[in-house]
């Protein structure tokens, strides 16, 4: 999942699959995995901060399950508002790389510091997918776990 903080501009972001759709101009946004293209637009100058988040942690900063940003662009403000999270407005004002990414790492630290850790089945569960290539069975997974494919299933739907 990709995270984007923008202190001041915006950027338009249009789907490209369906063109009826209007076009988001946001700030900050979470875009999650997508199974048709997107194209950004802006104008002028864009200082932007970028996180690459792994699904898990992903889950324990937003708090939200995974399935609801599958397929979207959506405003960080608004996610985060979801969860009584402060969104890192802050940045607007602090003159300084280093400042911002400083400021940045806090507000990560003290958020991740206060969720809740995936399950171990689940991470586990992850980590064996990932270093198959995404080929390990379904059924292989949820045996190892000691748990329902369908209890698997769910899991992933809304914590990777």
């Amino acid at each position: 999942m990709t995270v984007i903080i923008g202190p001041g501009s915006t950027i338009d972001v249009l789907d490209l699959a369906d063109p009826r759709r209007s076009r988001q101009r946001l700030g900050s946004f979470v875009a999650n995995l997508h199974d048709r293209p997107a194209m950004t637009e802006y104008v002028g100058e864009q200082r932007r901060l970028e996180l690459e988040l792994s699904p898990l942690t992903a889950h324990r900063l937003l708090d939200i399950p995974m399935h609801e940003l599958t397929g979207r662009v959506v405003d960080l403000g608004d996610v985060l508002a979801r969860v009584d999270r402060s969104p890192p407005q802050r940045l607007q004002g602090v003159p300084d790389w280093e400042a911002r990414f400083a400021l940045l790492d806090s507000f990560i630290a003290a958020v991740l510091a206060e969720s809740r850790d995936p399950s171990p089945e689940l991470t586990r569960a992850v980590s064996r997918l990932r270093r198959s290539g995404g080929a390990t069975p379904i059924a292989a997974l949820a045996t190892e776990a000691g748990w329902s494919q369908r209890r698997l299933v769910a899991a992933f739907r809304d914590d990777a």
